[in-house]
């Protein structure tokens, strides 16, 4: 279950952003920005150790209060939570 994740990680970058859409390598690193945060956030608020990530974790619950995180802690504008959360969308559909 937990390599499913990563797999559908790795494929959603290497397929979807870069081959099948065609992004620019910087949206690609945005992208990937927020799963490298997210992921951190798992770790560091929820205590979840990196290697037991799941699609289980991404709970409306627990993405929202990521977004808060982002904006509350990290100081991260409106438009720039806008942007993390349509990645997390894009990699949920």
């Amino acid at each position: 279950m937990i390599d499913s994740f990563f797999q559908l990680l790795k494929g959603f970058f290497l397929q979807r952003m870069a081959a099948g859409r065609k992004l620019s390598p910087q949206s690609v690193s945005s992208y990937r920005d927020v799963f490298s945060l997210m992921l951190r956030w798992l770790c560091d608020e929820r205590g979840t150790d990196a290697s037991e990530v799941g699609m289980g974790e991404l709970t409306a619950e627990n993405i929202e209060e990521f977004l808060l995180f982002l904006a509350e802690r990290r100081n991260n504008s409106a438009q720039t939570v806008d942007c993390r959360l349509a990645a997390i969308k894009a990699f949920c559909s």
